[in-house]
């Protein structure tokens, strides 16, 4: 019914407020409560992503970029480890990092990505996929005007 990017973005949506919400929270029910919410968000958030993002880069690229995004995610949870293990015990200054973060990943996304052609395609959302893939291409500096003319085979047997 949805495509990968309402997924996502949803996840992200909800995952800013909880963030909000341990930042402020004083007790272990909630914290522990919150913590749950995140756990169930990350879940959809982590696995969108990574098809998403396997969807959007070429195969020859596909392991190094699926390395690097997933690398990135956890990056929160390190700086934050490395900074209660060495720095302070007592500061909560990395959750400020995670909404921030968070937050970018939201309009980064909302902005900048199409919903996935792959997807749209296989809905059978034809014109959606092809404006898409032509975002997708002017964005990493292809000519789309020889693209404009074709179609997707799904597309010609359907107007047959």
């Amino acid at each position: 019914v949805y495509g990968r990017k309402v997924v996502y973005c949803g996840s992200l949506i909800v995952q800013a407020p909880t963030i909000y919400a341990i930042i402020l929270s004083h007790s272990v029910m909630t914290t522990t409560a919150l913590l749950f919410v995140m756990g169930t968000v990350a879940a959809g958030r982590v696995s969108v992503a990574f098809l998403y993002i396997q969807e959007m880069v070429p195969a020859p690229s596909r392991s190094l970029v699926g390395c690097l995004c997933v690398g990135l995610d956890c990056m929160t949870m390190i700086w934050a480890t490395i900074y209660f293990m060495f720095i302070s015990r007592y500061s909560i200054y990395w959750e400020y990092f995670a909404v921030f973060q968070n937050l970018a990943a939201v309009a980064l996304v909302m902005l900048h990505v199409p919903e996935s052609p792959k997807w749209l395609y296989e809905k059978g959302r034809f014109k959606e996929a092809k404006d898409a893939l032509m975002y997708l291409a002017r964005r990493n500096g292809i000519d789309v005007y020889a693209l404009n003319d074709k179609q997707f085979e799904g597309e010609v047997t359907a107007q047959e």
